[in-house]
């Protein structure tokens, strides 16, 4: 991650979360550790594409697809109204979690400055942690694409 921060628009990403946050009615369900679940308790169709990933092991409760194991191809990839609401749930929720990682990168400093963004429980707004206050300025220091990305025409 330290590679990559500095490149990250985390302005603009924490608007676009602090947009999502205005209008949710329930912001309980992703002011919590606990992963969020719809009522149905269905994965969706982006879950079972990640499933067996090793990047996403971690991303999923235990038992997170058994109770939809049975599940056709059709049926898992099926798009429900309500899916776009869960999706933004599951935003906010991950951009929480994310925000209570500490300083430090653990998530046992719980309550302290995040590392990357950081979120206001009073306002329900997401904000650049301290360190990119000057975010807009980082990105215009930033290497160029042709700096960093070997040249591969040849």
């Amino acid at each position: 991650m330290s590679h990559l921060e500095a490149s990250v628009p985390w302005h603009l990403l924490c608007s676009c979360l602090s947009s999502f946050a205005e209008g949710f009615v329930t912001p309980e369900k992703y002011e919590t550790s606990e992963f969020p679940r719809t009522a149905e308790r269905r994965p969706l169709p982006e879950d079972w594409a990640m499933r067996g990933l090793v990047w996403a092991e971690m991303a999923f409760p235990r038992g997170y697809f058994t109770v939809n194991e049975s599940m056709n191809e059709d049926e898992r990839t099926f798009e429900t109204p309500s899916m776009g609401e869960q999706r933004r749930e599951r935003c906010l929720w991950l951009a929480y979690q994310i925000a209570h990682i500490g300083t430090s990168g653990d998530a046992d400093n719980k309550g302290k400055e995040g590392r990357w963004i950081t979120y206001d429980p009073d306002t329900k707004k997401f904000s650049p942690a301290a360190k990119y206050v000057s975010d807009v300025e980082i990105r215009a220091t930033f290497l160029d694409d042709a700096d960093v990305v070997p040249d591969t025409s040849s």
